[in-house]
């Protein structure tokens, strides 16, 4: 404090005479010493008392500077040692260029992509992810995108990214919040747009050819994705597991894909109550989704419409199924819940690998909330984006079935298994179950149909516990 003192005196003491010498110059060359030497009259660059001049500002600005950075807490450096050597020691300049030529193996296990996906990305996110160079040399585009995508991949604190790529964690807050919004509003368009009801066609095909379960526009869940408790933000983002989190409301397709996405719930909203508060379930009950129009069911003259389907945490709708909840002693509802439930993995394992390849997920994010919500949405947006890879997506990377309906777990579940699970939270099933006749009535179609010589599949009693 003292020290503190004793530099601003003598600061003080440095402008003074400063403005005292300037006074003399200026008073030879006017004839007298100006109180205001704003006043004075103008020198011309080409008298030696603007040589002078310029001597005592050059001078007065040094001994200025020397002062301000002996104060506490100032800016030692321009640029910090350590990140000095960005070039010869940051794993962009060493490991990178390494993992590209010789080991692309590893290439892919550091950012969950080959070398020929990145440069693909890259190309789509170059132009503005390039800054222009003014006082310092920018950081390459290329290495920007590398510092978000470690972040996102290892699950690491931003300032071990910084420590990783040699820069200051404030870059890479700044690298990282920048790159997951232009993430998404490069990609969005390409791998998450609005679906049209073609589209929703084309998802209801899926289902059916894939997991027999025809006229299935989407398996629904969401997720807790946990956080740090907020500033001032009471009880808001406070969940029934008394954690902090937002929460990520999705839509996967037959081939674990999202089809749209829906993130930035709070927390504490009843989990019950979290699809209608979505801005996915006010376009659905506005009937806002140009979903197709009911149909006969294959090899059926009843009718059905599409419906979306989830677990017993939704409310049960004349287009959203649910399983049938108790102990159910009739045949045809417990091949019900059977068949919803097979169909329903898909979106389980959508999350699973999403969160098994982007290990952010498996800890608590020390991010603000809106932070929060354009890395949970770069990431699904990415998820999409590699699913086609077939590094990202291996042929057991996913759960698989036999001709007799037995499930061969994903390599997914053993990932997230080995290394603690995911932090993200299932939602909790609402204490009600009120439903209107409508949507009991369309639950009921789809069950007779199961059940049905047109709609029955060979394992169903098996792998329902049923006697043949």
């Amino acid at each position: 404090m003292e020290t503190s003192s004793a530099l601003s005196v003598s600061l003080l003491l440095l402008e003074e005479y400063y403005l005292l010498e300037k006074q003399k110059i200026l008073a030879g060359h006017g004839g007298s010493v100006f109180e205001d030497v704003d006043t004075a009259p103008a020198v011309s660059i080409f008298e030696p008392e603007h040589r002078r001049l310029l001597l005592l500002e050059e001078y007065f600005l040094l001994e200025k500077t020397k002062l301000l950075m002996s104060l506490p807490n100032s800016r030692r450096w321009w640029v910090r040692p350590i990140w000095q050597n960005r070039k010869s020691e940051s794993e962009f300049y060493t490991a990178m260029p390494l993992l590209i030529s010789g080991d692309k193996e590893y290439f892919k296990k550091y950012f969950k992509m080959t070398p020929e996906k990145f440069e693909e990305l890259h190309a789509l996110v170059e132009e503005p992810l390039t800054k222009d160079h003014t006082i310092r040399e920018p950081l390459p585009s290329r290495m920007r995108l590398a510092i978000t995508l470690r972040y996102l991949c290892s699950g690491m604190h931003m300032q071990d990214v910084a420590m990783g790529f040699r820069v200051g964690i404030s870059t890479v807050s700044e690298v990282v919040h920048y790159t997951c919004r232009l993430l998404w509003r490069v990609l969005q368009p390409i791998c998450l747009k609005m679906p049209t009801t073609e589209k929703w066609l084309e998802v209801a095909a899926g289902f059916r050819h894939r997991w027999n379960f025809p006229h299935c526009v989407g398996a629904v869940d969401g997720k807790h994705v946990q956080i740090q408790a907020p500033s001032n933000s009471g009880s808001l983002y406070y969940n029934y597991k008394g954690t902090y989190s937002i929460v990520l409301m999705a839509v996967a397709d037959s081939n674990l894909k999202f089809v749209t996405v829906d993130v930035g719930g709070y927390g504490r909203q009843s989990d019950g109550g979290t699809l209608s508060a979505s801005r996915f379930g006010k376009c659905l009950e506005g009937g806002l989704l140009r979903l197709p129009a009911p149909t006969q069911l294959p090899g059926s003259t009843v009718v059905a419409p599409h419906v979306f389907i989830g677990d017993e945490a939704f409310q049960l709708r004349p287009d959203f199924l649910r399983p049938y909840s108790g102990r159910c002693h009739e045949d045809h509802k417990r091949i019900f819940n059977y068949r919803l439930s097979r169909a329903r993995r898909c979106v389980e394992s959508a999350f699973g690998v999403m969160a098994s390849r982007f290990r952010i997920f498996r800890r608590v994010i020390n991010l603000k909330p809106e932070n929060v919500d354009f890395v949970v949405m770069a990431a699904c947006v990415l998820h999409n984006f590699l699913m086609d890879d077939a590094f990202y997506m291996d042929a057991t990377y996913g759960d698989q079935e036999d001709s007799f309906g037995n499930v061969a777990q994903g390599q997914w579940r053993a990932t997230l298994d080995a290394d603690g699970g995911s932090a993200m939270l299932d939602l909790q099933p609402p204490a009600g179950h009120n439903f209107s006749r409508a949507a009991a009535e369309a639950r009921d179609i789809f069950s007779t149909y199961f059940v049905s010589s047109r709609g029955a599949v060979p394992w169903q009693r098996a792998s329902a516990g049923l006697r043949p």
